[in-house]
């Protein structure tokens, strides 16, 4: 039995455009094709970006909208 999930990115990392944000708020690695898990490191909530931790604070400043591509055909 085969399933297919599809999932749409709307959100990125703008330093890193590998990782990306579906609709459904799941964190995406392009680079590796593998979802990362929300953790909690002390008291406080973020997610492994390669190996630094970075809060939720954070990446909220450096979040963009994935902008709409305009194809020629």
């Amino acid at each position: 039995m085969i399933f297919t999930v599809n999932y749409t990115a709307k959100w990125r990392l703008k330093g890193n455009n590998n990782y990306v944000w579906t609709n459904c708020k799941k964190l995406y690695n392009l680079h590796t094709c593998r979802f990362i898990n929300k953790s909690v490191k002390g008291s406080k909530v973020g997610y492994w970006i390669g190996t630094k931790f970075t809060e939720l604070s954070e990446l909220r400043k450096n979040i963009e909208l994935i902008p709409k591509e305009i194809l020629p055909f």
